[in-house]
């Protein structure tokens, strides 16, 4: 399993087949993922650890661990921390491909 070092924190494939794709996603504090969207997959976010603010759409919850969160294919969404890291498991289904990203905010 390989490790993808990102500038907010880092996920390293648990587990891919063509329509499926498991990833753990670490966060560090103070940081978020782009504001984006996807076209061909749907998305499950579970919390293991930490806290934060999931975004989807309009819909803002504060996540935590046992949090699940579901973003489907075409809405917009986030994750974001505050003082605290965030882990989560993400579970991708339908078309799994990383270049199927449109990001409408990046930091």
């Amino acid at each position: 399993m390989e490790t993808t070092i990102k500038p907010w924190g880092t996920y390293t494939v648990l587990f891919e087949t063509s329509t499926c794709k498991v990833k753990h996603i670490k966060l560090n504090p103070h940081s978020k993922i782009s504001l984006q969207s996807h076209f061909k997959r749907n998305e499950v976010w579970i919390v293991i650890s930490g806290k934060g603010i999931a975004i989807v759409e309009q819909k803002v919850w504060l996540i935590q661990p046992n949090s699940q969160i579901t973003v489907l294919a075409g809405e917009k969404h986030r994750l974001i921390t505050t003082k605290d890291s965030l882990e989560i498991i993400e579970v991708q289904t339908g078309v799994c491909e990383e270049e199927d990203i449109l990001r409408y905010e990046d930091e």
